[in-house]
């Protein structure tokens, strides 16, 4: 996070609008860790010229995630291959259930709007 910052930093005193992209529910995350990287997107020095994305982990058949969604502790909940698009939840974890994940793509969805492009 620190040579993000430096370098976010860095473009925003030249003013260069930043593009910055963010994934919920890769292996491992918590409520805790997304917390912290809300906190983080906040703390940078983002304005109204840069886009903020926050998407969901998808699991696309084939890819490693599906392939060892054991390995992952991965529960695919979601069979309609349509919505595999990163913007819906389609799996859940040991750490992140269903609904949790749902709350916190919302949260992703409200942090971005701070940042949204007038």
């Amino acid at each position: 996070p620190k040579q993000v910052e430096i370098g976010i930093k860095h473009l925003k005193t030249v003013n260069i609008p930043i593009q910055a992209y963010f994934v919920l529910g890769l292996p491992g995350e918590t409520e805790l860790s997304f917390q912290k990287t809300v906190e983080f997107i906040k703390s940078l020095p983002f304005n109204s010229d840069d886009t903020i994305n926050y998407f969901t982990a998808t699991p696309y058949p084939g890819s490693r995630l599906w392939d060892e969604r054991d390995y992952f502790k991965l529960n695919i909940v979601e069979r309609d291959y349509t919505k595999y698009d990163c913007q819906h939840i389609i799996f859940e974890t040991n750490d992140l259930d269903l609904t949790t994940l749902k709350n916190l793509f919302d949260i992703a969805k409200e942090t971005e709007k701070l940042f949204t492009q007038t």
